[in-house]
């Protein structure tokens, strides 16, 4: 392995961001018939009790991985960590491999929970990785998964909605009446109407389905033979044989409203619009129980 500091790479270089430092992925993977908590021991007998290691196949653009759809895997990273005793990360799965509806998760030696990875930590990381609806091809070196780290306690650097005037920009805007403009939250009385969660340190995300120019989501067609191979450059497959228009429909009242299908995955545009400057990062977390449903 080559060393930079804190991280020694192995064959493939990690890709440094703005704000993340993509995972690259090793030569190393099993097909897993199960799934659990990560704790200290759990690596080592999520492999033993893996049906296989998984091959690597080979084509003309070279060696990749085909993940299944409807499997679960465990993946090596092509890095290890070897981090000081004031420094720690959180991993995220990019948001390309998000809209694919593929689950990563990073596991730890130490971890007790999901994508975190202790201050002072020091050894590989992997990752589990399940397709729900299409299998995709992954290349060594390839990456589905970003970790940032942090200096001190992740929230530490939390930005909370009073804080966020200080960076000289709004990071979040509503639209007006008229859908045509939008307007800071700094500018308006928190209410009912904007549904803002009592946590300071978040901002809202809702779904715009009120808006004529887009008057539908998007709806993934499930189809356990399709692969997608995250080697090919982007505009390569047509949407269209993917995803479905589903409409919005309008009731007597006027509401607009959806049905969501069981075990279906979906793409849908937020009614807030965001800016992020530049030395700021963003992490999207689900919804809480405590606030209500999407």
């Amino acid at each position: 392995m080559q060393t930079h500091g804190i991280i020694q790479v192995g064959s493939t270089a990690p890709k440094i961001e703005l704000s993340a430092i993509d995972l690259p992925i090793s030569k190393h993977a099993w097909k897993l018939v199960e799934a659990q908590r990560p704790t200290t021991r759990e690596l080592e007998r999520l492999k033993r009790q893996s049906t296989q290691a998984l091959e690597l196949c080979k084509d003309e653009k070279g060696e990749y991985f085909q993940f299944e759809c409807g499997h679960i895997y465990l993946v090596e990273l092509d890095l290890s960590l070897d981090l000081p005793g004031n420094i720690c990360g959180r991993a995220t799965g990019q948001s390309s491999i998000g809209r694919l509806d593929v689950i990563t998760r990073l596991v730890t030696h130490d971890s007790d929970e999901y994508d975190v990875i202790a201050a002072g930590y020091v050894g590989t990381p992997y990752l589990i990785i399940m397709p729900q609806t299409f299998g995709i091809r992954i290349a060594p070196g390839g990456s589905v998964n970003q970790l940032r780290l942090f200096s001190g306690s992740p929230y530490s650097s939390v930005i909370s909605r009073e804080q966020s005037h200080a960076y000289g920009t709004n990071f979040w805007w509503t639209p007006e009446e008229d859908r045509l403009n939008y307007q800071s939250w700094a500018s308006t009385v928190p209410g009912p109407d904007l549904r803002m969660s009592s946590d300071p340190w978040l901002f809202d995300l809702r779904v715009d389905l009120a808006d004529q120019s887009c008057p539908y989501v998007f709806q993934a067609i499930a189809n356990t033979s399709k692969i997608v191979d995250t080697r090919l450059d982007a505009g390569t497959y047509d949407p269209q044989e993917y995803f479905n228009k589903v409409p919005v429909k309008t009731d007597s009242g006027g509401d607009r409203s959806v049905v969501l299908d069981d075990q279906s995955f979906y793409i849908m545009k937020s009614l807030e619009r965001l800016y992020v400057p530049d030395d700021v990062a963003v992490e999207v977390v689900a919804i809480s129980e405590r606030i209500g449903d999407i």
